[in-house]
């Protein structure tokens, strides 16, 4: 019987999930800039899971082919050619695995460090025969000299293709960096601008919550009254990591009401598991959570607090950065679900275990 994932990336024959938060059409479509992508998202958004379903669906066409690499082994490498060593290595045994082919011709030895991945690219393009589409995970983990040189030569490599044979179709990078940090890293190149295209991911809607439960209710004989979905995103916002955890803490109950999602809602803020336990870290920081307590109790002083200089726009940006705070069109801000907040209640009821006494 599958379950809600709560850690590590959703597997369709495992854990019940949505449809993608992204559609091809946003990546294999003709507004994607220079095909450069990057999937910026805070973390437990799930953006390993995105790309995963992508690579799937492009895989499954045939016309173009989808891999998926990870750069952790990369991570605490400092030394950018040993990094990039690693990185290559592990492009050509995901490509390999991934796609079920050999590309012995492929050779790993870093001749320019600073055009090492690109011209590497360039050459599996060339070989494989069909466009491809190669999405890079955990781009975080890098260390700050290795990311400028891996941007910067995926960048490259994008504004200079010369058909969808000279270097893959897409790059996608996905990672929590702010879009200020890609759009810095890019200058200094001959060409001004970025040039790419930024994509995010959209919270779930309580249509898709209903979908998930109808499924585990027909795997699983529960009982579970109408109003859970709505309940659950009451709470998470249709945060992905929530939706499936708060699920999951009510997973052994027979019977589901309104009442077991408010009572799994605390078990989780107690629970220091997974993204509570990195909202409690982020709330270590007492500025952060200065900020963020303004924000929920009082929405309506945020203007007045950026003309007194209290509340500045890089204050605001680095809390949504982290996922902790979200913007709607009008431009109001607000605590990105209502789970934060309960966290943010019961730091300042109880103190912060984080904070020095």
């Amino acid at each position: 019987m599958k379950s809600f994932c709560v850690e590590g990336p959703c597997e369709s024959d495992l854990h019940y999930q949505v449809p993608p938060l992204s559609d091809l059409e946003e990546i294999l479509g003709d507004d994607a800039g220079n095909g450069l992508l990057v999937l910026q998202a805070p973390a437990y958004t799930g953006k390993t899971t995105t790309l995963m379903q992508l690579a799937s669906m492009i895989n499954a066409d045939r016309q173009v082919a989808a891999t998926l690499c990870s750069l952790g082994k990369a991570a605490k490498v400092f030394d950018t050619e040993q990094a990039l060593k690693i990185i290559l290595t592990t492009v050509l045994t995901d490509l390999e695995s991934q796609l079920g082919i050999d590309m012995p011709q492929i050779r790993l030895e870093i001749e320019e460090p600073a055009r090492a991945l690109e011209i590497f690219l360039g050459r599996v393009s060339c070989q494989l025969g069909k466009p491809l589409v190669v999405a890079f995970d955990e781009l975080d983990d890098l260390a700050d000299d290795v990311f400028l040189s891996v941007f910067r030569q995926l960048h490259a490599g994008c504004r200079a293709r010369q058909g969808a044979k000279s270097f893959p179709l897409r790059i996608i990078l996905a990672g929590r960096r702010p879009r200020s940090a890609y759009k810095l890293a890019s200058l200094g190149q001959e060409a001004t601008g970025f040039g790419g295209k930024f994509l995010g991911l959209r919270p779930f809607e309580g249509s898709e919550i209903s979908m998930m439960l109808s499924s585990f209710a027909a795997d699983s004989g529960a009982s579970i009254s109408r109003d859970v979905a709505g309940r659950i995103y009451h709470w998470s916002s249709g945060h992905p990591w929530l939706v499936s955890a708060i699920a999951n803490e009510c997973s052994d109950h027979l019977v589901w009401t309104g009442r077991t999602v408010d009572s799994a809602v605390q078990q989780l803020v107690v629970g220091w598991k997974g993204l509570i336990a990195l909202v409690y870290g982020f709330f270590v920081e007492p500025e952060l959570m200065r900020l963020a307590r303004r924000i929920m109790l009082d929405k309506e002083c945020l203007e007045d607090s950026n003309e007194d200089g209290i509340l500045q726009d890089n204050d605001l940006q680095m809390l949504k950065d982290l996922g902790l705070v979200s913007e709607d069109q009008e431009g109001n801000y607000d605590l990105a679900n209502r789970v934060f907040g309960e966290i943010l209640k019961r730091i300042s009821e109880f103190g912060h275990p984080g904070f020095k006494s």
